[in-house]
C-alpha cells in the first residue's frame, strides 16, 4: 500500500521526544524511553530471580557428573548462590528505590528531572547487567545461560522473598 498528499492534522500525531504529554498525572511525568528501560529492567530481574530459586529447587537432587554429593552439599555452591542472591537483591533494591523516588515527584506533580531521569536509566541498565542468570546456572552445571528455566514473576518491587538456602532433599 502507497499513500502520497495526505495530511495528518496536528492534532492526531505525537513525538515522543519533543512533545509534552496531552494527559496529567504521574504516569504521564515519567520521561518515555525511561519507562521503557524500566519494563526492560522488571524482565531481568524476574528471570535473574527465577534462575535463583529453580537453582534452590534442583539443589537438593543435582549431583554433578562424578560426584556424590548434591549442589547443596557443595560449599562452592552456595558461595555462588549467596553471590548470586546479593547481586540480586542490590540491583533489586536500587531499581526499586530510584522508580520510588521518582513516583513520589511525579505523585506530588514535580517534574522528573535530569538528575532523577539519569537515577532511573542507571538503575534499569543496572538491573539488566547485574543478576545475570550465567553465575546459578553455571553453579547447577550449564555452561550456557540461555539453557535457565525462566518462569514470570510479578512485578520486581513486590514484597522481598526469604533468604534462599540450599537444602539437600529427603
Amino acid at each position: 500500500m502507497e499513500v502520497a498528499d495526505i495530511a495528518v492534522p496536528e492534532g492526531f500525531t505525537y513525538s515522543l521526544v519533543s512533545d509534552k504529554p496531552r494527559e496529567d498525572g504521574p504516569l504521564y511525568r515519567f520521561p518515555a524511553f525511561g519507562l521503557l528501560a524500566l519494563g526492560i529492567g522488571a524482565v531481568a530481574l524476574g528471570n535473574a530471580r527465577a534462575a535463583v530459586d529453580n537453582l534452590l529447587e534442583l539443589a537438593g537432587s543435582k549431583k554433578p557428573q562424578g560426584s556424590r554429593r548434591t549442589l547443596a552439599e557443595r560449599g562452592m555452591s552456595q558461595s555462588e548462590l549467596a553471590q548470586a542472591e546479593a547481586m540480586l537483591r542490590s540491583a533489586r533494591a536500587f531499581y526499586c528505590e530510584a522508580l520510588g523516588e521518582a513516583w513520589q515527584m511525579a505523585n506530588r506533580g514535580e517534574e522528573i528531572g535530569l538528575e532523577q531521569r539519569a537515577a532511573l536509566r542507571l538503575a534499569a541498565t543496572h538491573a539488566t547487567r547485574t543478576p545475570r542468570a550465567r553465575q546459578p546456572t553455571s553453579c547447577a552445571g550449564c555452561t550456557d545461560s540461555a539453557a535457565a528455566p525462566c518462569c514470570s514473576r510479578p512485578t520486581p518491587c513486590s514484597a522481598a522473598s526469604a533468604t534462599p538456602t540450599l537444602q539437600p532433599s529427603t
